[in-house]
């Protein structure tokens, strides 16, 4: 298929929307175009600016398409909701086939807002400059010869007293023949161009008259002119189709290839829909689509495929409504499991969200999905394999190739079978070697930073409270706090070092839940911790729980930041040490002696 260039009129869109030919994904985003920016595409147009193309894609797969937007801006039926139809892959063949039948991927507001204007649900009118108001030069040219763009005075959303208006709407009807005697053209200038006629016959006999059929011809012309109206047209496959709006709908809502998926699922599985009801029975806990998508990809295809090609390919709404309830199960008791061991400290510092893709695929062959009914060895290794896979980065680059081989290891270890674990620990390399590693990760969504800070939590049995001394919880309103405040160390920490580095450095933060009463800014730690020790006396306790060296409180790292780093970076990495690296060679060998 020729993907080049090409053009179309203004009228053939319209055309074209009408009969249905052009429709929209249900997914793509709402109208949100103000009438204002509907004028100045018109005004575009009539001066020959280019107003950008449109991008059509010919689909080859079953999909649910919506209506454009044809609702009033406000009033009776503006809340409306806009027609879904859904199409099997047969019936998109034949329309493709028969009509041209292609989806709108880019431009929905442009389209939209022509659609509008000459379809009168938004008045836009064409507004004539007078006699008086036309350059010298214009005044020369004979009205019947003038252009659109020499007589332009503005595009409006209402008529103009006294001024020559046609409607937007009124040129696409003419175009159509829909008003093609003089005396119909006659009512509609009446209607638009208030200039004090009182008869039909005096406008009809009227200069103004001459002007307004001379520029209506005008108009029609535009309209059906081919070159206003740019656009591409891409032949696509369900992954083409996703990738497109991955990469190049930036300016308008996020999409990835689950909402492509909604919109294939539409007809049998209302998938948005579902999302909705397990946000209403689980508020605290955001469902990530792409995961339990990917999950139940991997249990569909036997274990062998997560791919967006396959998911888009091979998942029907049958696979989705049989097994639902049964992953969204699962996808809550992984969470759960993570939290209640305290490989996670809260849902949103889950270093990676595809992690739990192979713990559902274990979960999912476990007796009655509980990890309690689990042997002792399986559930180290399972920590193990966790802490191993943040620590070494796993998944940050060729992610899905190393989770479909995590989720084949752990199906294999929920039945008894060590041997495909033990290869994957086997070749996991923490990228931390020794302390002063630590110092250099800063970066607060990075997965190492997250991971440090729950492998805190989980090897000190639970953050605690500064404030309190209670154990942190997910209820808790966590903040990513700085040990030395960040105005203390850039006042007072001269060094000629990388100074944003260290301190946003994952040694000098924790996470706590926001202190209250107590003003940190740039305060020396052994000032601000001194007035928390006023309401919690066990505060050296809470320190602890964060690996946070008790004699931070007597000042002794006030002036040696270096020193503090130093300490509790060691302190971090024995925890490191004993949960992740002497508990895999631990594992290893006992692994090796059931395989």
């Amino acid at each position: 298929m020729d993907t080049g260039q090409k053009t179309e009129s203004l009228a053939q869109l319209v055309e074209d929307i009408d009969k249905g030919v052009v429709a929209l994904p249900e997914f793509q985003r709402d109208f949100v175009w103000e009438v204002e920016k509907t004028l100045e595409l018109f005004d575009s147009f009539v001066r020959d600016i280019f107003a950008g193309s449109l991008i059509y894609g010919v689909p080859s797969f079953e999909i649910t398409v919506r209506e454009i937007d044809k609702l009033p801006r406000s009033g009776k039926g503006s809340r409306a909701k806009l027609r879904l139809t859904s199409y099997d892959k047969s019936e998109i063949d034949r329309l493709v086939k028969t009509s041209g039948f292609r989806l709108l991927l880019d431009g929905q507001q442009r389209a939209t807002s022509i659609y509008r204007a000459l379809r009168g649900v938004d008045e836009v009118y064409f507004v004539l400059r007078t006699e008086d108001e036309l350059t010298e030069e214009v005044k020369l040219i004979p009205a019947a010869k003038r252009t659109l763009e020499q007589v332009l005075s503005e595009f409006s959303n209402e008529i103009s007293p006294g001024r020559i208006c046609i409607g937007m709407h009124d040129a696409y009807r003419v175009l159509r023949g829909e008003a093609s005697r003089e005396k119909e053209k006659v009512a509609l200038f009446m209607n638009t161009s208030q200039l004090g006629f009182s008869e039909p016959e005096l406008a009809q006999n009227s200069v103004e008259f001459e002007a307004y059929l001379t520029q209506m011809k005008n108009m029609e012309n535009l309209l059906r002119q081919e070159k206003l109206v740019a656009y591409y047209l891409l032949d696509t496959d369900e992954e083409k189709f996703a990738l497109f709006f991955e990469r190049s709908n930036s300016k308008g809502m996020q999409l990835n290839f689950i909402d492509i998926l909604a919109a294939k699922l539409y007809v049998g599985f209302n998938l948005r829909a579902k999302v909705s009801e397990f946000k209403d029975a689980h508020p605290a806990l955001e469902l990530n689509r792409e995961v339990l998508v990917r999950s139940l990809s991997f249990a569909i295809s036997g274990g062998k495929d997560t791919s967006r090609s396959y998911i888009l390919s091979n998942l029907t709404h049958v696979h989705f409504s049989e097994h639902w309830e049964t992953f969204t199960k699962l996808y809550v008791r992984a969470h759960t499991y993570l939290s209640a061991n305290r490989l996670m400290i809260h849902p949103s510092w889950l270093s990676y969200e595809n992690i739990l893709i192979p713990l559902i695929a274990f979960l999912r062959h476990i007796p009655h999905f509980d990890f309690a009914q689990i042997t002792e060895l399986q559930a180290r290794t399972l920590r193990n394999w966790y802490w191993l896979t943040i620590l070494s980065r796993r998944y940050s680059s060729a992610a899905q190739t190393s989770v479909l081989e995590d989720s084949q290891a752990l199906e294999k270890l929920a039945y008894g079978d060590f041997t495909p674990v033990h290869t994957v620990l086997t070749k996991l390399q923490p990228i931390v070697r020794e302390a002063d590693d630590l110092i250099g990760i800063h970066k607060k969504h990075d997965a190492l930073y997250k991971g440090v800070l729950n492998l805190v939590n989980f090897h000190t049995g639970g953050f605690r409270s500064l404030q309190s001394g209670q154990v942190v919880t997910w209820d808790s309103n966590l903040e990513d706090h700085h040990i030395f405040p960040k105005d203390f160390l850039q006042k007072n920490y001269k060094k000629d070092v990388n100074l944003h580095a260290e301190i946003n450095s994952v040694v000098n933060r924790t996470l706590i839940p926001k202190l209250t009463n107590i003003k940190a800014s740039n305060k020396a730690p052994s000032v601000y911790l001194a007035e928390i020790n006023k309401q919690n006396a066990n505060l050296s306790t809470a320190l602890a729980s964060h690996l946070i060296p008790e004699e931070t409180m007597s000042g002794i790292y006030d002036d040696v930041y270096e020193l503090f780093l130093e300490d509790r970076s060691k302190a971090i990495m024995s925890a490191i040490e004993t949960h992740v690296v002497v508990e895999r060679k631990k594992i290893l060998n006992e692994l090796i002696q059931l395989i």
